[in-house]
């Protein structure tokens, strides 16, 4: 896009800000043209810019700036990913520049596993939680239902003892009548022979 240095100059002001991209490409386009101060202005800004990777490939940057570059990754640790190839670098610039990524990506990689610990002890949390409140749903679950238990034979004891009460009272009053008519049958049986003997008499 042939992109030179005033962009450089913008992009650098914006990077301070930036906190959602993560990613820049600028291989190819000629940023050093016209001065080194646009480019120096973006190698300044990767101190505090929260990239994670940045092409810079075959864009004619010098010397300095690979020096800027490395002060700057010497603050920076979000950068894993910086691509300068094709650029007029100093020797001992790409190896501090190696070693800085190497830094970042080992903190990243640890940021990562200190994250998936942290979520895989929240799951564990969760995990051990819900075991607990099914366990007590289950013991809820199981009271509840020995309650219920307890109650139906509660309800068929009664019931028992109702059906034999009344039993009871059924046979008492069967009885009750049976010596009623046994009275009533020798009640008349005595006033037939009273009958009769009375017709005997006048005979």
């Amino acid at each position: 896009n042939l992109l030179g240095h005033r962009t450089c100059s913008s992009l650098a002001e914006w990077l301070c800000h930036n906190e959602t991209l993560k990613t820049l490409e600028l291989e190819a386009n000629p940023l050093a043209a016209g001065g080194d101060a646009g480019i120096l202005s973006l190698a300044r800004a990767l101190k505090s810019t929260s990239l994670t990777a940045l092409s810079l490939f075959r864009c004619n940057c010098g010397q300095e700036a690979g020096g800027q570059i490395v002060e700057s990754l010497q603050e920076n640790v979000t950068l894993t990913r910086l691509d300068v190839f094709y650029n007029s670098f100093h020797q001992d610039s790409l190896s501090a520049i190696a070693d800085s990524l190497d830094r970042n990506r080992e903190l990243f990689e640890a940021r990562v596993a200190k994250e998936e610990q942290a979520r895989a002890e929240e799951e564990e949390q969760i995990r051990q939680k819900k075991q607990i409140e099914e366990e007590v749903q289950r013991k809820k679950d199981l009271d509840k239902w020995m309650d219920e238990q307890r109650d139906e034979r509660a309800e068929k004891r009664l019931e028992l003892v109702e059906n034999e009460r009344d039993k009871r009272q059924a046979e008492l009053q069967e009885q009750q009548r049976l010596q009623a008519q046994a009275l009533r049958d020798e009640r008349r049986l005595k006033e037939e022979a009273a009958k009769k003997k009375k017709k005997k008499k006048k005979k």
